[in-house]
């Protein structure tokens, strides 16, 4: 997809909307490795959690529609290995990124959160759906800590290396 606006005052938008992606998705995964397993404490996570999320999946989609822009407006950065190597990084990180947004609020949704503030709300089971949530939320957590380090270090070297 081409953006008709690929700069901010000659500033190309990638390096402005990708720093959304590197602040939200690890924030997310944090938060959502906390939600999975602090199962006392989710009440008050899961709010906070959906919202980064939000966020992190939308600035990681508009990372790699800018970044793919960026080298639609420059060709000759598109023949750069290390530009190849991060344009790569960067799906591969936002592909994981949204699995996360989707397990994590799949497991916002499912996974008990008792408020002490309302005792009376009675938990949900802990089955083998909760039990796969957990894991699968952490399991990602940690693939977009990797990834968004990843995509994040071949830019800057891409950049300034």
């Amino acid at each position: 997809m081409h953006w008709a606006a690929t700069t901010i005052s000659s500033v190309p938008l990638h390096p402005l909307v990708v720093h959304g992606a590197v602040v939200f998705a690890p924030l997310g995964a944090c938060l959502a490795t906390g939600f999975a397993l602090l199962p006392r404490h989710r009440w008050v996570i899961k709010w906070p959690l959906v919202c980064t999320l939000a966020v992190a999946g939308l600035s990681a989609l508009l990372a790699t529609m800018t970044g793919e822009s960026l080298l639609e407006a420059r060709p000759a950065l598109a023949e750069m290995e290390l530009v190849q190597s991060h344009a790569a990084l960067g799906v591969r990180a936002r592909n994981v990124i949204v699995a996360m947004v989707l397990v994590g609020l799949l497991a916002s949704w499912r996974l008990p959160s008792v408020s002490p503030l309302r005792p009376l709300d009675p938990p949900r089971s802990d089955g083998p759906v909760e039990r796969t949530l957990v894991v699968g939320t952490v399991l990602l957590s940690v693939a977009v800590l990797i990834l968004t380090f990843q995509a994040g270090h071949s830019g800057a070297q891409a950049v300034w290396g």
